[in-house]
């Protein structure tokens, strides 16, 4: 199954299509029903000026990544025009307490089956395979059994 066909099959509402033609603020507006009133972004780069062009007035954007460019080029329009809050995070300054009870909540719900990880799992032996696998960026976690 596709990225996006995982994502509708989890519960999202609504997905797009990053690569296909269009305008991409339009083809995020109209999967929104509207004006997006908070943006989570691990995309950053054009997809990210697009949410941002997307977003509606008074609209939060929060910047948590960067897999698609490490650059972005913001027009004025969105950011003044609509106030649009940006919030940069990373977890790279939680505490380390933060971080612990992070994890410990992640196993807790991992161990209920509430958390849903795409997996693919090699023998000790196809570790040559499973490193040529990762390279090609697979979408899930790779797994060694031994």
């Amino acid at each position: 199954a596709s990225a996006l066909e995982r994502a509708r099959e989890r519960g999202a509402d609504a997905t797009v299509d990053l690569s296909a033609d269009g305008d991409l603020a339009e083809a995020f507006e109209e999967a929104a029903g509207g004006g997006i009133d908070v943006i989570v972004d691990p995309l950053w780069g054009p997809p990210a000026v697009a949410a941002m062009q997307a977003a509606a007035p008074d609209g939060r954007f929060v910047h948590l990544g960067q897999s698609a460019s490490p650059e972005a080029t913001i027009p004025s329009g969105p950011v003044r025009g609509k106030t649009l809050t940006i919030v940069g995070h990373t977890s790279l300054n939680a505490s380390r307490e933060l971080k612990s009870a992070a994890y410990l909540k992640l196993v807790e719900h991992a161990a209920a089956g509430r958390l849903v990880l795409d997996t693919e799992t090699f023998g000790l032996g196809e570790v040559t395979d499973a490193w040529q696998r990762q390279a090609s960026f697979p979408y899930r976690k790779l797994v060694l059994s031994l």
